[in-house]
């Protein structure tokens, strides 16, 4: 009877095994198939560090309906590459791993020729959970466009004001750009993903023997059609960035571009109404062009609205990267 009754008073004692595996699995589900939460026009890497509590899940799809195609904006802000978002090794633990234990974690992501994204501590030899994924990497579109190919717009001129005041607009018409019927790893998806406007070729579009200077006066965002009251005159800001030939600028002006070769226009996500599928927002850029006072030529340069759209020449639209992701766990 004492032999019998032995086991039962061990039995409480015994350690139970870890299924690493398992838990391994649940992360690289987390994260290859889930978008994370918050989502949509608030996405959790939107959070900054003062407000990452807000974050409950980390997941890195563009979507729950596209498993193992990841954003590149949650890629980034998930392995530490962001000015905005800090993450540390407990946020790692209870909102991508979840669990009771404290588990040690080594999560990497290599797409094709970049260098691998890791986080975590390195592994031990054995005893650790283990899974690889395929996964996609999509990279958003952008606009590239070539001055010479949008610079042939003509007028005369006087000899007592020898310039024209003119611009262009590059417009973002969102009910064109949320287009459903084309597949979200394809699709621009203004609320999560950024947007990028390169003017290059500028100086070497312009007739420099005819063209005494151009001025960029300024860059104004408008929502159909109005002005939106935004800090102009800042460098900064979680909006926008511009840049001339590298160098950032503000959007207020005036300043000499006449030797410039690139103007660059970048806007983070989200952008400003995309949640409004009726809108347009359009990014315009004022110029006066100053000519040598010939009256009996036609003087060139750029004009009219330019579509932030698909089916363009000057599009570069969504594409997708191989990667390989793989979580261990213990």
């Amino acid at each position: 009877m004492v032999l019998t009754m032995v086991p039962g008073v061990f039995a409480g004692l015994e350690s139970a095994e870890i299924d690493y595996d398992a838990v391994a699995y649940r992360t690289s589900v987390i994260l290859c198939e889930d978008p994370g939460w918050p989502s949509g026009e608030s996405s959790w890497e939107s959070f900054d560090t003062a407000h990452k509590d807000e974050i409950e899940r980390m997941g890195l799809t563009i979507s729950s309906n596209s498993p193992n195609i990841l954003s590149k904006e949650k890629v980034s802000h998930f392995f530490n590459n962001s000015e905005n978002l800090f993450l540390t090794e407990d946020d790692y633990r209870s909102k991508v791993i979840f669990g009771e234990l404290p588990y040690y974690y080594n999560i990497s992501l290599k797409i094709e020729d970049d260098p691998a994204n890791i986080t975590g501590t390195v592994a031990p030899d054995s005893r650790y959970g283990y899974m690889r994924r395929l996964v996609k990497l999509k990279e958003p579109g952008y606009a590239m466009i070539n001055s010479g190919d949008f610079n042939d717009t003509s007028d005369y001129i006087n000899a007592i004001d020898p310039s024209i005041y003119s611009g262009f607009s590059v417009i973002f018409d969102y009910g064109e750009i949320r287009n459903k019927s084309i597949d979200e790893a394809y699709r621009f998806m203004p609320q999560s993903e950024p947007a990028a406007i390169t003017i290059h070729n500028f100086s070497n579009s312009l007739n420099k023997s005819d063209v005494v200077s151009v001025t960029l006066t300024k860059v104004r965002l408008k929502k159909d059609g109005t002005e939106l009251p935004l800090a102009y005159g800042e460098y900064d800001n979680e909006t926008y960035r511009f840049y001339i030939d590298d160098v950032l600028h503000t959007l207020q002006g005036p300043v000499e571009i006449k030797d410039a070769d690139v103007l660059k226009f970048e806007m983070y996500p989200p952008l400003m109404f995309s949640d409004e599928i009726g809108t347009s927002l359009s990014v315009v850029f004022n110029m006066t062009y100053e000519y040598l006072p010939d009256e009996t030529i036609p003087h060139y340069y750029i004009s009219g609205d330019i579509p932030y759209a698909y089916d363009r020449d000057y599009m570069t639209e969504p594409s997708l990267r191989n990667g390989v992701m793989e979580v261990m766990i213990w």
